[in-house]
């Protein structure tokens, strides 16, 4: 499992990867979905965290897909997924199931 946490205009995230045959698949994809919060605006990067929260407090942990900074969130980690599995050595992770996720924290100081 690899884990991190940034900040991005002025708000914090956390990332979470597991299950990943090789570590270095692990970290890619953590990279890939941090540079896709770190491309959007303020704006967006408000509304994603918002939004994430929002989702997680009513579906526990389970993001409501229709809104639009979930949707975008939800095309950036298949992007992340697949850039994990393109740096990996493809036999090790065949049969896991390779995780990536993005959290919002509100308590970080």
């Amino acid at each position: 499992m690899f884990a991190s946490e940034f900040e991005q205009h002025g708000l914090w995230f956390g990332i979470v990867v597991e299950d990943w045959g090789d570590p270095r698949g692990a970290t890619k994809a953590a990279a890939t979905l941090r540079s896709y919060v770190n491309g959007l605006d303020n704006l967006d990067v408000e509304a994603l965290h918002n939004a994430l929260i929002e989702s997680d407090e009513a579906f526990g942990d389970d993001p409501i897909w229709e809104s639009g900074p979930i949707a975008g969130l939800h095309g950036a980690r298949m992007n992340a997924h697949q850039a994990g599995i393109e740096v990996s050595a493809e036999e090790l992770n065949e049969g896991h199931h390779c995780v990536c996720w993005l959290a919002p924290l509100s308590d970080h100081p």
